[in-house]
């Protein structure tokens, strides 16, 4: 549940069915683990690069003059923002690649839904259909 672990003691969560059925739900470490596929897809079968090497292969790729307003201006959205801590072990990870630079990760005030709001704008010259 969190791109940062505090602990890996197993938490017990008590969740009520239908029909009144109660069971427990023990949440160990793999409640951790998940979101560590987008730092190392490795660990969970996919060769890709993590998203920190992404966003610094993205980076190295700009214009000289651009990189340290890029650096300073990290979004993130879309559903793995919704990760709690997900932009701060973003930035964190970073910065141990980058010990020098000013690094910040923000997160997109409309987080998980900026990317459907986005789909939702329409070309104002686009002709409504009636």
């Amino acid at each position: 549940r969190s791109a940062t672990p505090h602990t890996h003691l197993p938490i017990y969560e008590e969740v009520t069915l239908q029909e009144n059925q109660s069971v427990r739900i023990r949440l160990g470490i793999d409640r951790f683990l998940f979101s560590e596929g987008y730092f190392q897809p490795k660990m969970i079968g996919i060769a890709s690069l993590g998203i920190c090497e992404w966003i610094d292969n993205f980076i190295k790729d700009q214009d000289d003059a651009h990189r340290d307003q890029l650096w300073k201006n990290i979004v993130i959205c879309g559903g793995a923002s919704r990760i709690p801590n997900m932009p701060l072990r973003i930035e964190k990870d970073l910065k141990k690649m980058h010990p020098s630079q000013v690094i910040n990760v923000k997160l997109h005030p409309h987080g998980g839904e900026a990317a459907f709001m986005g789909a939702c704008l329409k070309d104002p010259q686009e002709k409504v259909p009636s």
